[in-house]
């Protein structure tokens, strides 16, 4: 009987701890992770252009200093809502307009320099 009252005394020592540990764990891992906040576009309207495009989503209007979203559902920015030319995407040192013509020339010259090397390899 004494034998019986040790080694219940015993696993309490033993499983409260492990228990008490197994549920701090759980508690630990099943907490949301806090999703960080992004401000809308708008709200960096008559702020600077690097802190617009800190979002990537957002568009730079040099022209009117404003902040706007851009039309992802087109693939250019219509000029109705900021002109080529004025738009700031990506980086604020280039225009939209340069950047759209630097990336077509960069993948003509990627395009052809394929094509040359299979000829070139081919014959």
């Amino acid at each position: 009987m004494e034998d019986m009252m040790r080694l219940q005394h015993l696993s309490a020592r033993v499983l409260l701890p492990l228990l008490l540990s197994l549920a701090m764990v759980a508690t630990q891992t099943s907490s949301p992770v806090p999703v960080p906040l992004t401000r809308p576009c708008s709200f960096y309207t008559g702020k600077s252009c690097e802190e617009c495009l800190k979002n990537v989503s957002c568009l730079w209007c040099l022209t009117n200093s404003t902040c706007l979203e851009y039309p992802v559902r087109s693939i250019l920015p219509p000029s109705s809502l900021c002109a080529m030319s004025a738009a700031r995407w990506g980086a604020c040192w280039i225009n939209f307009e340069a950047l759209i013509i630097t990336m077509g020339v960069v993948a003509g010259i990627l395009v052809l320099s394929i094509i040359v090397c299979c000829c070139y390899c081919c014959s």
